[in-house]
């Protein structure tokens, strides 16, 4: 009972947090979501993730960006883990991370900007 009741609260809130804290990137020719925030696995995106080529976190430590990417569902031919690859980072196909000092894409808009 007490997961059913974190699981709806998340349903409710997640959507939230990306309306206030997420925007739109291009990146490597794909349209992502992305999210300032640590934490925040594919699942988070559920509400957009249909939407986006890919999605992501970043998280600044005052010397770097740490930028993670998640597989949306509906874009899964694309291998991320070569992609973190080009900029020293790793991981696998559906999920891969890499360090930064800039972040190597545009931002396209705020989510909350409506467009």
């Amino acid at each position: 009972e007490l997961g059913r009741r974190v699981e709806s609260k998340r349903a409710i809130t997640n959507p939230l947090h990306l309306r206030d804290l997420g925007f739109e990137i291009k990146f490597e020719g794909m349209t992502g979501i992305c999210i300032n925030r640590s934490h925040a696995g594919a699942p988070f995106f559920a509400s957009v993730a249909d939407q986006f080529d890919f999605l992501s976190t970043v998280l600044y430590n005052g010397r770097e960006w740490s930028v993670t990417m998640y597989h949306s569902p509906a874009h899964t031919d694309v291998h991320l883990g070569r992609i973190a690859q080009k900029y020293g980072g790793n991981g696998h196909a559906g999920a891969a991370g890499f360090q930064c000092e800039e972040l190597p894409f545009d931002v396209i808009r705020r989510l909350n900007e409506g467009g």
